[in-house]
């Protein structure tokens, strides 16, 4: 787990247990209440454990190709524009 926002000065069965719990709501008041509420019983910083839970969730939606992939995708729409071509584009 190294690099993870709550790595320095927090045990490792401390986060072991941290990741064991629920996932935070999605909503925003709600989020900042269930991360205070898993910072309070853990004693861990609840700023990083917030930027942990929000690093993980882009993660997730990346991986499982959501909402927030696409604008990755269109990122590509240039590709023709430099020489590169596509079947979309031999049926033009």
């Amino acid at each position: 787990m190294k690099h993870w926002p709550l790595d320095s000065g927090v045990q490792r069965k401390t986060l072991v247990q941290v990741c064991l719990c629920r996932a935070p709501a999605a909503e925003e008041e709600s989020f900042q209440d269930d991360i205070q509420r898993i910072a309070s019983k853990f004693s861990v910083d609840g700023d990083k454990l917030a930027e942990a839970v929000r690093r993980g969730q882009a993660i997730y939606q990346l991986v499982r190709g959501g909402s927030a992939a696409r604008p990755l995708i269109a990122a590509r729409d240039g590709e023709a524009q430099r020489g590169f071509r596509c079947k979309e584009d031999d049926a033009k």
